[in-house]
C-alpha cells in the first residue's frame, strides 16, 4: 500500500498530536496474486482498514502498522470465498504542520512616561498538551517616553519555533494614554516693598504628558 492521506480524496494528513489513522482504498493499491489484471479497490468493501502510526509527528514517509484483527473481513461477498488477504505491509503516511498563530496581546491603557509593562501573547492552533519551542520574545518601538500615537505602536512577537506547527506570528498594539505636563520650576525673584511684592517665577516644560505639545498659562 503507497503512501496514504488520512481521508479519500486528500494528499496528507495535518498534524493531529494522534497516530491512530484510517487508511483508503484506491486503484494505486499495489496486490498481488490476483488472476487478471483490475482495480484493487474492486476487491473490497467499503469499510477501511485501521493502523497507528509509529509516531504523532510530522514526516513525509511516516511508518503505519495495520491493527486490523481480521483483515479478511474487508474483501468483499465475491472476494471473500476466493481470497486470503496477506498482511498489509510498507504503508507509510506522509504528516504535514498544522497551522498555529502566536498573537501579542493589545496593551491598551500604557500611561505615558511609566515603564513599558511585559509583553505577552496568545497561542491558538495547537493540540492539547502541545508546546511551541524556542523562548518568546517581542519587538516594539515604543519606550517610556513615547508620546501619544495615533493607531498605537506595534507589538511584534517572535522566536518560537516547532516541528509540527507551522506558526503566524501577529502583532498588537500598544496604546499610550496621556498625562498631566510636567513643568519644572528654575528661577524665582521676589520684588518691590513691604507693601508690594511680585514674584516673577521662570519655569519649563520637562514634557507634555506625553502629547505632542502643551499650552502653559500663568
Amino acid at each position: 500500500v503507497p503512501n496514504y492521506a488520512g481521508k479519500q480524496g486528500d494528499t496528507a494528513i495535518v498534524y493531529d498530536a494522534k497516530t491512530d489513522v484510517t487508511l483508503k482504498w484506491n486503484d494505486d493499491i499495489a496486490v498481488s496474486g490476483l488472476p487478471w489484471e483490475a482495480a484493487a479497490s474492486g476487491y473490497f468493501k467499503t469499510d477501511l482498514p485501521t493502523g497507528k502510526r509509529a509516531n504523532k509527528n510530522v514526516g513525509d514517509k511516516v511508518p503505519v502498522e495495520i491493527t486490523n484483527e481480521d483483515l479478511n473481513a474487508l474483501l468483499n461477498a465475491d472476494s471473500v470465498g476466493r481470497y486470503t488477504l496477506a498482511p498489509i505491509t510498507f504503508v507509510t503516511a506522509k504528516v504535514v504542520k498544522a497551522k498555529a498563530t502566536v498573537k501579542a496581546n493589545d496593551v491598551s491603557d500604557h500611561t505615558f512616561g511609566l515603564d513599558l509593562p511585559p509583553f505577552e501573547a496568545t497561542t491558538m492552533g495547537l493540540e492539547s498538551g502541545d508546546q511551541l519551542d524556542g523562548t518568546l520574545k517581542f519587538i516594539c518601538s515604543a519606550t517610556p517616553n513615547s508620546v501619544v500615537k495615533e493607531g498605537g505602536y506595534d507589538i511584534m512577537p517572535y522566536g518560537l519555533t516547532s516541528d509540527n506547527y507551522a506558526i503566524t506570528f501577529e502583532k498588537g498594539t500598544l496604546t499610550v494614554k496621556a498625562t498631566n505636563p510636567k513643568i519644572e520650576i528654575v528661577d524665582a525673584k521676589v520684588t518691590g516693598n513691604a507693601e508690594a511684592k511680585t514674584i516673577t517665577v521662570q519655569a519649563k516644560l520637562v514634557h507634555a504628558g506625553g502629547l505632542e505639545t502643551a499650552t502653559v498659562t500663568a
